[in-house]
């Protein structure tokens, strides 16, 4: 039985554009040895939490001290996902270790990073990230857990299990929860299909 070793699904954030290419330059070494790609990277959490909402990523490489939300914030948000992704946390700042850590952090880096300090901790959160082939991925795709829900430039995943009905109306499904109603863009019928039990 062949085993295919896939490339870890990276995402960065750090509001530092340099600190962002001095990642992903470390990232491009440890690529000789432990089978990574970078999915995408952030300049802030909450910009983060958008794009991963749309591109999923086995590790996050995420700063700290950011605009509009945190480093910690962003993990405490992450977690809360059926598949949260494992975090390294990347920093200048040593005060935040024990928060790190409590959010079940893989590693705590202090920068300026070091390629050795970055590869053990990529080699742990490879560890740690459930093992699924390329071929699985292909063949058995899973069916999304939450909608995605673009409302006012931001983007709220609703849990599937929250969703009491569907309902079309013109181009629109009214997605209804005990809380509140939302409209989405999607085709009804492709919804029944990938959620039909």
């Amino acid at each position: 039985m062949t085993t295919i070793e896939l490339a870890l699904r990276v995402f960065i954030v750090d509001d530092e554009t340099p600190a962002r290419n001095r990642l992903r330059e470390l990232l491009d070494d440890c690529n000789e040895q432990l089978p990574l790609v970078v999915v995408g990277e952030a300049a802030n959490g909450q910009e983060a939490l958008d794009k991963l909402a749309e591109t999923p990523a086995d590790v996050v490489l995420l700063d700290i001290r950011m605009p509009q939300m945190d480093g910690i914030e962003l993990a405490r948000h992450l977690c809360k996902l059926l598949r949260p992704p494992v975090f390294i946390f990347t920093t200048a700042y040593d005060a935040y270790a024990i928060k790190a850590f409590e959010l079940h952090a893989i590693d705590y880096l202090l920068k300026p990073i070091r390629l050795g300090r970055l590869f053990d901790a990529l080699s742990r959160a490879r560890n740690a990230v459930p093992v699924q082939t390329e071929v699985l991925r292909e063949l058995l795709p899973e069916a999304r857990k939450h909608l995605s829900i673009h409302e006012r430039g931001k983007i709220h995943l609703i849990p599937i299990e929250a969703v009491l009905f569907m309902r079309a109306e013109l181009k629109y499904i009214t997605v209804r929860t005990a809380e509140r109603e939302y409209l989405i863009e999607e085709s009804l019928t492709a919804l029944e299909k990938e959620f039909a039990t």
